[in-house]
Formats: structure tokens, C-alpha cells, sequence
């Protein structure tokens, strides 16, 4: 619908971005190193963060260049249990299945693509995608 999205030069249309990744963390006491190694946008830019406990949620906290400013950021993250989890990872190629979700990554002829999933009764079925060329 029209006027529901934040218009291309508010600082809120990076957020508004669809962006796909699948790689490693790494934890070093206070903060959060994501490896990207697939990445909807090819060379993804740093990210390591500081992270805290708040809760049962993962609080990461940054910022970004945004047109020549530092705009501070926040990222909650939920733990979905590890019951019923499996993982598959290739060169290439990444799935994790947790909680009736599945995130898929991977580089393709044509550059990425990530698809979530959602578990039902009739099986896997897609409820989202992020695509890029070129990678």
C-alpha cells in the first residue's frame, strides 16, 4: 500500500531493505563478529557488535554510515531452543530448521537467494525470499 514504506532518503528505508546471509558468529565476552560467508549483497560490510543479556532476548547494539552520519541501531534476538533443530551446511549452501521455521541461503548462477519457510501439516512451505545477481 502506498505511504506505508519510509521514503528512499529517511534513514529507515535501510531497514526497509530486504537482506538475506548466512555464515558464522564468533563471541568474544561483549561482542558479536558475524562472518558472513553468503550475503545478499555480495561483500557485506563489517559486523561485530556489542551484545547483552536482557532478559531471555540478545540485545545487539551499533551503528551504520548512513550518508556521511553514524545512526545508532538495536537488534533483539530470541531464542528458539535447540529441540528439533538441524542444520545443513555445504559449500555454497546453508539450512537451519528450528521452532516450524526454515532459512535457506545460497549462492546461485545467477548471484543469491534466501527463502524462509514455515512448517504446517501439508509440509515446508515459503513465506519469504531475498534474491541479488552478480555475487
Amino acid at each position: 500500500m502506498p505511504g506505508l514504506a519510509p521514503a528512499a532518503g529517511d534513514v529507515q528505508a535501510h531497514f526497509a531493505q530486504e537482506l538475506g546471509f548466512a555464515g558464522t558468529a564468533e563471541f568474544d565476552g561483549a561482542k558479536l563478529h558475524w562472518r558472513h560467508l553468503l550475503d545478499s549483497r555480495g561483500e557485506a560490510p563489517p559486523d561485530r557488535n556489542l551484545v547483552a543479556w536482557q532478559d531471555r532476548l540478545l540485545i545487539e547494539s551499533g551503528h551504520f554510515c548512513w550518508d556521511g552520519h553514524e545512526v545508532p541501531f538495536v537488534e533483539e534476538w530470541g531464542f528458539l531452543g535447540r529441540e528439533g533443530v538441524n542444520e545443513v551446511g555445504e559449500e555454497g549452501h546453508v539450512r537451519v530448521e528450528a521452532a516450524g521455521f526454515a532459512n535457506e541461503a545460497q549462492r546461485t548462477e545467477a548471484g543469491f537467494k534466501a527463502v524462509k519457510y514455515l512448517y504446517s501439516a501439508e509440509g515446508w512451505t515459503p513465506i519469504g525470499q531475498v534474491t541479488a545477481r552478480g555475487q
